[in-house]
């Protein structure tokens, strides 16, 4: 239980059983590559979106600041 509590995602019983540990380990794998499918999409901007305040004056930059 502390291992799951500490962020495990699974765990085994002992004797491990390879079935088990490849099921395991699939699942790992795939809870993986949902996070940084995820993550991706967070981090990329539609096209459609256009930020309004492009420039590095001053001015726009505290338009920028402003407006967040």
């Amino acid at each position: 239980m502390k291992a799951i509590k500490e962020g495990a995602e699974q765990f085994l019983t002992k004797p491990v059983m390879f079935s088990a540990l490849l099921a395991a380990v699939q699942n790992c794998m795939q809870n993986q590559q949902n996070q940084r499918k995820q993550l991706a999409r967070k981090m990329v901007r539609p096209r459609y979106e256009k930020d309004p305040f492009q420039g590095a004056s001053a001015s726009i930059q505290r338009l920028a600041q402003e407006s967040a």
